[in-house]
């Protein structure tokens, strides 16, 4: 599993490491099995199948998503080497913090919903692909105050979403 955090960190975790808790149990925090800042937290994690695998990992994509409204594309491929103290995931910039996170296959629909109501949608074709250090593009025009809420990925152009705000 991949760990994104809000400062655009990415660590990496085997599942078979996450210690299996029992019906009583409370759990343990994420802090405890990664070595996140204190001041830090988990945004998001990608499920992968294996990083181990030359196909799989040069044909999908991590697409990120800053409450900026900035957007960025990066290959798997950039992933498949960890470290302990986790990896930069994206350049966040100052006032900014990493809001979501999709595992992609090049041809996605993403969208993008600011807390206005408004909201955009397009193909992932559109944004390419940058290094795990790049800071994005922007992807959605946001007006003064206004802020992204979420962001999705649909695999097909034919599928509807339907937005309520």
């Amino acid at each position: 599993m991949l760990f994104f955090t809000e400062k655009g960190k990415c660590f990496w975790l085997k599942v078979y490491d996450i210690p299996e808790g029992t019906k009583t149990s409370k759990g343990r925090a994420i802090q405890n099995l990664l070595n996140i800042e204190p001041d830090d937290s988990v945004r998001a994690y990608i499920k992968v199948t294996t990083l181990n695998e030359q196909e799989y990992i040069e044909n999908n994509f991590i697409v990120l998503c800053t409450k900026n409204g900035i957007i960025k594309k990066t290959s798997l491929e950039a992933y498949s080497r960890p470290r302990q103290k986790g990896i930069n995931a994206i350049n966040i910039r100052e006032n900014d913090q990493l809001l979501g996170v999709r595992l992609t296959n090049g041809s996605h629909e993403v969208m993008i919903a600011a807390n206005s109501g408004k909201a955009v949608r397009f193909n992932e074709s559109t944004v390419r692909p940058m290094g795990r250090n790049a800071g994005g593009v922007k992807g959605i025009n946001l007006a003064e105050g206004d802020y992204v809420i979420g962001m999705i990925s649909v695999e097909s152009p034919e599928n509807d979403v339907m937005v309520v705000s």
